[in-house]
């Protein structure tokens, strides 16, 4: 498997793509709860995070930590590679102006 990096030449590029990455695994994540039937409550409840940490973490608004993206795995019972693969066949086109 071929991992291509966006090159960075500045620390606004850096930024920028940080976000992007966030947002787009946050949207990874919310159509795989869906696609379980899972509420953000009930995600929430399980991470003992609130419903509106939760909503952050999905709508990118915040980083979340290799614990909790852990947690948020196992509930959804998938694995990180999947997730990381979606990411980059799902989302290459990603508009940053719709986020």
């Amino acid at each position: 498997m071929k991992v291509a990096l966006t090159p960075v030449n500045s620390p606004e590029d850096l930024e920028f793509e940080e976000h992007r990455f966030y947002v787009e695994m946050g949207l990874i994540i919310r159509n795989c709860r869906r696609a379980k039937n899972f509420s953000q409550e009930y995600m929430a409840a399980k991470l003992k995070i609130s419903q509106n940490a939760y909503s952050k973490i999905e709508t990118g608004k915040c980083s979340c930590s290799v614990y909790r993206l852990a947690g948020i795995l196992t509930l959804l019972d998938l694995e990180p590679q999947n997730i990381l693969i979606a990411r980059r066949k799902h989302l290459p086109h990603l508009e940053m102006s719709k986020i």
